[in-house]
């Protein structure tokens, strides 16, 4: 039986290529892969007040449930509360009866731009736009 109420703190997974700026170069572009619901547990450190004044990386261990069409990498970053945060290891796990994957990151909490979605599957990330599905 799946308890559906631990997976409660809403993430992005987010990629990252380029994209034509017009005038003949690139400009690096984030783009969304995958919004959904995870648990997030921040990892205990015996210095957590000192690491916050130093501005040292947060890090928290992601559960995530297993779909079929999505395998998460360390090439993707993501996205919570409005802050980013590195991907440092993927695992998958089962947990009972149901496959979950288990992912630990790390980050100073840099704050990203607003992730909004506008029409025909477009995601504006930092004001770039980029269409996930093509």
């Amino acid at each position: 039986m799946i308890n559906f109420g631990k997976y409660d703190q809403r993430i992005s997974f987010l990629s990252f290529g380029d994209a034509p700026d017009g005038f003949g170069g690139n400009i690096p572009i984030k783009s969304v892969v995958l919004n959904t619901f995870a648990k997030v547990v921040q990892m205990k450190g015996s210095n957590t007040i000192e690491q916050a004044q130093m501005s040292l990386p947060k890090t928290y261990l992601m559960k995530v449930l297993y779909r079929s069409d999505f395998v998460p990498s360390v090439d993707m970053q993501i996205a919570y509360r409005g802050f980013q945060y590195k991907i440092l290891g993927v695992e998958m796990v089962q947990e009972r009866l149901n496959w979950e994957w288990v992912l630990a990151v790390s980050g100073t909490g840099k704050e990203i731009g607003s992730i909004t979605n506008d029409t025909e599957n477009n995601y504006v990330v930092n004001d770039y736009v980029t269409n996930y599905f093509e």
